[in-house]
């Protein structure tokens, strides 16, 4: 913690007090940390500020319900802690409505947004799924773009708005319908050859590169191995709405 915050914080702050602008840090996903590494981590914390070596930051740090971090946030006041599932609605929605019309400005006047929005259902991993999905590339024109947010909407449980499970439902549907056109028109033998590279992403213990993922695949032949290059990086391009890929390696 002293490495990580409050030796640097403090250099900071005795140096250029008087210039430094407000900061907030974001700590995000705390629950993935092994073990109990987010818990101990947030106790570590906690105890820093209270000691006043962190003055003048200002800390928002995200989790899923890990009991031993529920536990230590029963300390904190309830004006401190905000519980998702707690947000009403609408206010969710006016943010994902703005997201939308962020990164879909092509179509920000269009009022299938905001069914769009509504059927995001308060998800915004649905709206940046179905964003990924609707404009991936800047040559989609928009034409194209309002035919891909169409191709959304028709598929919609917005016929079974009391569906008990339509939020997953719904993302369900958005997986789908990427699937679908990543695989649609292709040969029996080319929808295996690529099911083979997509089980290699998705088993893998560590993030891969295409082009392990196509050697994965057993063939010794260098052209096969050469095609199912090819073929891995047609698949990212095809699934990147629902895979991400960095510095070459797909997550």
């Amino acid at each position: 913690m002293n490495d990580l915050l409050v030796e640097p914080w403090q250099l900071s702050t005795s140096t250029e007090s008087s210039t430094l602008p407000p900061y907030l840090v974001v700590i995000d996903a705390l629950d993935e940390i092994d073990g109990h590494g987010g818990s101990e981590f947030l106790q570590e914390l906690l105890l820093t500020i209270e000691k006043g070596a962190l003055h003048g930051l200002k800390f928002l740090v995200t989790s899923r319900p890990d009991p031993n971090i529920v536990q230590l946030c029963k300390s904190l006041s309830s004006d401190a802690v905000c519980h998702l599932y707690d947000v009403d609605t609408d206010e969710v929605n006016e943010d994902i409505l703005i997201y939308l019309k962020d990164k879909l400005p092509a179509l920000e006047n269009e009022i299938e947004l905001v069914s769009l929005m509504q059927q995001a259902n308060g998800l915004f991993i649905y709206a940046s799924t179905a964003v990924k999905y609707i404009s991936p590339r800047r040559d989609l024109t928009i034409k194209n773009q309002k035919n891909r947010m169409k191709q959304l909407l028709d598929s919609s449980l917005s016929q079974q708005p009391h569906h008990p499970v339509k939020a997953t439902l719904q993302i369900d549907m958005l997986y789908s319908q990427i699937l679908y056109e990543a695989f649609a028109k292709l040969e029996k033998d080319e929808i295996q050859a690529r099911l083979v590279i997509l089980w290699n992403f998705l088993c893998a213990e560590e993030r891969i590169s295409p082009i392990i993922a196509a050697r994965l695949a057993g063939s010794d032949n260098e052209d096969d191995q050469k095609d199912m290059e090819e073929c891995a990086e047609y698949l990212i391009d095809s699934l990147h709405a629902v895979l991400y890929a960095k510095e070459g390696k797909v997550f």
